[in-house]
């Protein structure tokens, strides 16, 4: 299925899309805000207690409706059905991108090869959480027999911040059983 997908500078859209970019690209933010006033409620997004605050993008109404084209031009509800459904759309490595089985809730399979592979992180969900856990209560200690009290997460680039929101979520915890959190970063050369 991933070798019928066809690439975005393809088509019509993607075209409009780059004479669009020049144009906004030559146009200060502060001005897009001057000739629409109601611009954040143009180009905002509101659910599940989030905002998603786009209006201080270079972007406008055609540009809106290009990318919109573009989205639709690609199939793209197809390409996430099929993300998530774990078909082999990474063409370099000839597999399913799996990561999204991180991110689902609830007991619906999952299945790859005949391997629930929700059931697999499910599975590997439950033992971080008990290791963490048996860190939080003093089980497991340092090779000193002492009680952790730095908590090094290292990870690369885009995962900085959910580390970090993470963090702050986990204040009440950290407050029960202190342990200072580090965020080293490693951030991959382009």
């Amino acid at each position: 299925m991933a070798s019928a997908f066809r690439s975005g500078t393809d088509c019509a859209a993607w075209g409009e899309l780059e004479t669009l970019a020049h144009r906004l690209g030559a146009t200060p933010t502060r001005e897009l805000f001057a000739r629409d006033p109601r611009r954040f409620a143009h180009f905002s997004l509101q659910a599940a207690g989030l905002v998603f605050d786009y209006s201080r993008q270079r972007i406008d109404a055609p540009a809106l409706d290009a990318l919109l084209a573009l989205a639709e031009q690609l199939d793209l509800r197809t390409r996430i059905e099929a993300m998530f459904s774990g078909q082999l759309i990474n063409t370099t490595e000839g597999r399913a991108v799996l990561h999204t089985a991180l991110r689902r809730s609830g007991q619906t399979p999952l299945m790859l090869d005949g391997t629930d592979v929700n059931a697999l992180v499910q599975r590997e969900r439950e033992r971080v959480l008990g290791f963490a856990e048996d860190v939080r209560q003093g089980r497991i200690r340092s090779s000193a027999e002492q009680p952790f009290t730095l908590v090094v997460n290292i990870g690369i680039g885009g995962s900085d911040l959910a580390r970090r929101w993470r963090s702050r979520l986990s204040e009440p915890i950290r407050r029960a059983r202190p342990a200072s959190p580090s965020f080293p970063t490693l951030m991959a050369a382009p």
